[in-house]
Formats: C-alpha cells, sequence, structure tokens
C-alpha cells in the first residue's frame, strides 16, 4: 500500500542514501541542495517550512531530486556443490482418487531404496463438454539419481551475484536506473568471495516529519551554508 501522509502534519525530505545530486525538481518546500552537491544520508533536502520575509509557511515537501550513487555487495559461494545426476532408472505407481478414497492399483507400495525424485500427476475424468468427475487418476513418478561434487566456476559465480544483487537493488530502488558495474571474485579458503560495485542513479528524497524548531534551524543552516 502507498504510504498515507497526515497532510496537517509538516513533511520535509531527507536523503536515503548518500549520493552525487544530478537532477532537483521541487515542487513544495524550501530546496536546501542544488545539482552537483554531494549529500549524506539523512541529510535534509527541502525544508517543509518555507521563509517568506517574518512569515515561515509551512506545508508538505514534493520534489524529485535524483544523485549518481554507489553501491557495494559481497556474496560468498562454496567452492563445490552437489549436483544431481539422473540414472535414467525409473518406477511407477498408480492410485485411483474416488473422492476422499484413494484405492492403490500398483503391487509394491512399499518405499524404494536409493536417491530419486518424486513427481506426481494427476488426470481426472472429464466429458466431452468439461464436466469433471471427482475421480482421478494418479500417477507417482520416481527418478532414481547418483550425487556428485562439482567445483563452482568463477564465471558463473559472477554471473549469479551480479543477477541476484541487480534484481535487489532494482526492488530497493524508490525509482532510478543502475549505469555500470563492476565485479572481482577470489577464492578464500572453501568459498568464492564476490565483490560487486553498482554506479546508480536513483530518487534519494524521502518524506519524514517535522518539528518547527529543528525546520527552521536546518532552513537557517543551509541558508548559511
Amino acid at each position: 500500500r502507498p504510504e498515507v501522509i497526515d497532510r496537517k502534519a509538516v513533511h520535509s525530505l531527507v536523503a536515503v542514501r548518500t549520493g552525487l545530486v544530478t537532477k532537483v525538481e521541487v515542487y513544495e518546500g524550501q530546496p536546501l541542495c542544488k545539482v552537483g552537491q554531494t549529500v549524506l544520508q539523512g541529510q535534509l533536502l527541502v525544508s517543509g517550512y518555507q521563509e517568506f520575509e517574518v512569515n515561515v509557511k509551512k506545508s508538505n515537501a514534493m520534489a524529485e531530486i535524483y544523485a549518481r550513487t554507489w553501491r557495494k555487495c559481497r556474496l560468498v559461494f562454496p567452492s563445490q556443490f552437489i549436483e544431481k545426476e539422473y540414472t535414467g532408472h525409473e518406477v511407477r505407481r498408480y492410485a485411483l482418487q474416488i473422492g476422499r478414497k484413494r484405492i492403490n492399483l500398483s503391487p509394491n507400495s512399499g518405499i524404494y531404496q536409493g536417491d530419486y525424485d518424486k513427481i506426481l500427476s494427476y488426470q481426472y475424468l472429464t466429458l466431452p463438454g468439461g464436466v469433471q468427475f471427482r475421480v482421478c487418476l494418479i500417477t507417482e513418478t520416481y527418478k532414481e539419481y547418483d550425487t556428485l561434487e562439482v567445483d563452482q566456476e568463477l564465471e558463473e559465480a559472477e554471473a549469479i551475484a551480479s543477477e541476484a544483487c541487480q534484481k535487489s537493488l532494482l526492488k530497493d530502488m524508490i525509482a532510478g536506473e543502475i549505469r555500470s558495474s563492476t565485479v572481482k571474485s577470489r577464492i578464500e579458503g572453501n568459498n568464492i568471495e564476490v565483490d560487486l560495485v553498482f554506479e546508480c542513479e536513483e530518487m534519494i528524497a524521502r518524506s519524514v516529519e517535522s518539528e518547527l524548531f529543528e525546520g527552521e534551524q536546518r532552513v537557517h543552516d543551509g541558508k548559511n551554508d
């Protein structure tokens, strides 16, 4: 759900993260930053208090403020992992489900030895026209597999890490995009460490409720600076 803003309260905009400001469009409030300025996380960007000579106007600050940001991520992978290799041996069992009653059609209903993947499929009795009865043929397929230890390739680990981090970053942004990225990987003991740096351009303004004294003080501080 979108955040509900109390229109009776005064709201200002602060930086959700550190960055180099690239765009400032203020629709309401007192701007305290400009393009080319470096701002820190939590810094006041637009005050909800506007000074007009001796008067102070209260408002809900609204603006679009974008900045270049740099995000660092580190993912750690095991240098080896377990992979399945199917042997080609399969076993199928059948059962008939009538309402809540289940009738096993296969003579052997015990648990098979070895490692198997169990796959279930359901086929309902259906008449022409789409009329479906509560009668279902259940097929259980057991596919045997062996497990192998496989070395994790550095290039594959980098690709997986890059994709996962990009999805996470885009989801975390209010609005924006990833401009470029760099990736480095190394083997540390039994692990592969992947370090990534993403250069982004994103919206950094976040609305917070203000107090009169703090708002006025920050407006004056911003002017003096």
